[in-house]
């Protein structure tokens, strides 16, 4: 493809990056600044981003069709009665099916607020309003009256961008809410199905979130009454999944199982609009549903799949990513040509959401899909928030796409624009698709980002937030984890300035790290060749101590490998914690993990003490099982580094694991290079390992092939180790030509590979002199270098 080429970086530094990327979703907009009105303007905004159109009521076209919607449409949708399932969207209230229960008392009250002023605002406004606080005091009131209170509440904001605000007003200085909690505290369980769900539909419209202001309780006991779902028809259905999204509610597993029960139900009668807001609503809230579901859902899919329009393809492709659920081929087909089809009417946050939720599943579309997707993508970035660009970008990075130059001018000139409303985690995505693609951003993006992380990190005051409070920071907005993976990444390293304000947050946030992110942390400063301060590593050990059961196998094995780049023997606790989390996991060690693991250990000698020595033994022991089923698949350089390991360690495998070692070594001695087979011949000399003849031929014929380019260290190793291993050291070094002389003139008292083999301490000085020499990016606060690779071998 001409302009979308994939990124041929590598792999990622940290496995832990890409472990459990948290994005979150679209940003909520403030419906009493912007003036927007409706179940869809609601959904289209919900799922979008901070809107420009102020109060501009004639452009809020409904997401339904794309086909802008009069205001007296617009009532009509909101007070239709529940039996109308064509509707699919407004604040269908209690309608018929309300008016099928017995009369109330206060149904003349209810008649009156029904009565919605339409004029500007005056007395008529201030008198309704009265009505509708007094009716909390008249005789009488029951379930019915207090759905039907929620409701009036609901189509007087419907009418107007001006009703709205002033319902808003209401809400934030009356006592309104306060009395309706204390009436509902009563009534909820009197509640039929239908009004529950019609009472949870109108709160969620009227944005009254948080679980601080109608309590946990009253959420919990919600779900209790309306779990059955028995009377519940497919729009209320996907009304009841819409305010679920709005609210942020987590339904329980009763209420799931219920939900996917009603589903089937009402299989037959949903629209495509229904099923856009469903699968929406449960990917914002990330509630796993049965696999029952997912099966009607996919099918109800490809029976309405021709009424979809854009911006329901857009959320139910970003809902299924969300919940970590990838269609099949089929459907994937299905999707894919209804989203070309549908290209030229694509917004720019149907764009966002699309490249964020294929980057998630890793789900390329294809070159042509990702052109058409690009040329939609410049024609609309002006309208593009933050958000939305870092999106783009950031999905594009999961997918291993380079994005083309134009995109990335055009990206840094939208994050300048946007610069004031970034966020802190558009700082960490953005950052994140840089160092995943291997690009180094311009220095404006740099100055724009330092400036947003003091702004929304350094200033804020962390140590005055609540316990829940700085959990839901840590884990839903910003992970400072992530910002040193990056910079580690990008081969750019922070000034000290810089630090002091990360090791500044890292004391409130590091206990609540994840394995991925502590992982991240220590990879990144081995990689930078900084020494974390003792107080972080303290931190991040009893993070680790508690936490250390939670490990992958491949974090694990990153923790080890920073540890040899940062110089840093392994505590007595952190090593018997290590070897307990790595035991019973190593089932799913590759390979590559194995070697790089005991590899590791090797370049810090570890010596257990005598109350880490069974736990070390467990460790050996399961490695040496699993390494028996892997060596088949391990490469020249990862059996050498295997062996060089043992070595090291002193440690002499087993006769299994040797013969294994053996047997795969014979079959890819034509990988070794001088290097390898020298080191490989030391570790047989350490071991006092007598090699097979097959052994033997198969190393003599490799270093036949190599020798010419052995350098005097390979050629003093053999010359050591050869007749120890049963081999005539002259004639090999007689191979290499001048390689005698060579040998004796690097001969500078070592005498085996393990001493000239690059120790901890060489490592970082070699990075600390690599790092002094860097240059560039002072003037934005930091440095670029190019430090070692931390995973390169012997």
């Amino acid at each position: 493809m001409a302009q979308l080429s994939r990124s041929c970086g590598g792999q990622s530094g940290a496995c832990g990056a890409e472990r459990r990327p948290r994005p979150v979703a679209r940003r909520v907009a403030c419906f009493v600044s912007t003036g927007t009105m409706g179940h869809a303007r609601a959904l289209q905004h919900i799922r979008g981003s901070r809107s420009r159109a102020g109060n501009d009521w004639g452009r809020c076209a409904l997401v339904r069709g794309g086909a802008k919607a009069s205001r007296k449409a617009v009532v009509r949708m909101a007070v239709q009665g529940g039996k109308s399932r064509a509707t699919g969207g407004g604040i269908e209230g209690a309608g018929q099916a309300v008016l099928s229960e017995p009369l109330s008392p206060i149904l003349s009250v209810f008649r009156s607020l029904d009565a919605v002023p339409e004029s500007e605002q005056g007395e008529g406004w201030l008198e309704w309003f009265k009505m509708c606080t007094d009716a909390f005091g008249i005789k009488g009131y029951d379930a019915l009256a207090a759905s039907r209170h929620v409701r009036v509440l609901a189509k007087f904001a419907v009418v107007s961008p001006p009703h709205r605000e002033a319902v808003m007003r209401y809400l934030e200085s009356s006592q309104w809410i306060s009395l309706w909690k204390t009436k509902m505290s009563v009534l909820l369980g009197a509640m039929s199905e239908t009004q529950l769900a019609d009472t949870l539909y109108n709160i969620a419209y009227l944005e009254i979130f948080g679980k601080r202001v109608l309590s946990t309780q009253f959420y919990e006991q919600w779900f209790v009454h309306v779990a059955p779902l028995a009377e519940i028809s497919a729009p209320a259905l996907s009304r009841v999944a819409w305010a679920i999204g709005m609210l942020g509610l987590r339904p329980d597993e009763t209420f799931k199982h219920a939900y996917a029960t009603a589903f089937n139900r009402e299989f037959a009668s949903f629209r495509s609009y229904h099923l856009a807001d469903i699968i929406w609503a449960f990917g914002r809230v990330d509630a796993s549903m049965p696999s029952e579901f997912f099966e009607l859902w996919f099918s109800a899919f490809e029976r309405e799949r021709e009424h979809f329009n854009a911006g329901d393809l857009a959320v139910t492709i970003w809902g299924l990513a969300r919940l970590n659920c990838c269609p099949d081929q089929t459907v994937l087909g299905f999707w894919r040509e209804l989203t070309l089809q549908h290209a030229e009417r694509l917004s720019a946050n149907d764009l966002a959401n699309i490249m964020f939720a294929l980057g998630r599943l890793e789900l390329h579309p294809g070159d042509d899909f990702l052109l058409v997707w690009f040329a939609r993508w410049k024609s609309l970035y002006a309208d593009m928030d933050a958000q939305a660009l870092v999106d783009s970008l950031w999905g594009l990075a999961k997918l291993n796409v380079r994005p083309p130059s134009e995109m990335l001018m055009l990206f840094y000139e939208g994050w300048r624009r946007e610069r004031l409303f970034i966020r802190p985690r558009e700082l960490e995505l953005s950052l994140y698709a840089f160092a995943r693609l291997y690009v180094t951003p311009r220095n404006d993006f740099f100055e724009h980002w330092y400036e947003t992380f003091k702004r929304r990190l350094v200033a804020r005051s962390f140590e005055q937030m609540e316990e829940y409070q700085m959990e839901y920071f840590a884990s839903d907005f910003v992970t400072i984890a992530s910002f040193l993976w990056a910079f580690a990444r990008l081969d750019v390293r922070p000034t000290d300035a810089f630090m002091q304000k990360w090791y500044d947050i890292a004391q409130v946030f590091t206990r609540f790290m994840n394995p991925q992110q502590l992982t991240n942390a220590l990879w990144a400063f081995g990689r930078l060749s900084i020494r974390p301060r003792d107080a972080f590593f303290q931190q991040w050990l009893a993070a680790f101590d508690q936490k250390s059961a939670q490990f992958e196998v491949v974090e694990l094995v990153r923790v080890a490998t920073a540890l040899v780049e940062l110089k840093i023997y392994p505590p007595e606790p952190l090593l018997q914690q290590w070897c307990r989390s790595f035991a019973p996991r190593v089932i799913d060690a590759s390979g590559g993990e194995l070697a790089d693991a005991l590899y590791a250990f090797g370049r810090l000698r570890v010596r257990p003490s005598v109350g880490v020595h069974a736990d070390w033994n467990r460790f050996l022991s399961a490695w040496s099982f699993q390494f028996r089923a892997r060596a088949s698949s391990m490469s020249a350089a990862q059996l050498v580094n295997v062996l060089w390991g043992f070595a090291r360690l002193e440690v002499r495998p087993g006769a299994d694991t040797l013969n294994a070692w053996a047997r795969r070594m014979i079959a890819v001695a034509a990988e070794l290079d001088a290097r390898l087979a020298a080191n490989a011949l030391w570790a047989l000399a350490k071991l006092k390992v007598r090699p097979s003849a097959r052994l033997s031929g198969a190393w003599v014929d490799a270093w036949n092939r190599e020798a010419s380019f052995a350098d005097g260290h390979a050629l003093k190793v053999v010359r050591w180790a050869a007749p120890l291993v049963g081999l005539d050291a002259s004639e090999l070094l007689a191979v290499a030509g001048d390689g005698e002389s060579r040998a004796i003139e690097n001969d500078n008292g070592h005498s085996s590979a393990s001493e000239r083999q690059s120790s901890p301490e060489e490592v970082i000085a070699e990075r600390s002199a690599a790092n002094s020499r860097a240059v560039g990016l002072r003037e934005r606060g930091y440095q670029s270098g190019k430090p070692e690779e931390f995973s390169s071998k012997a």
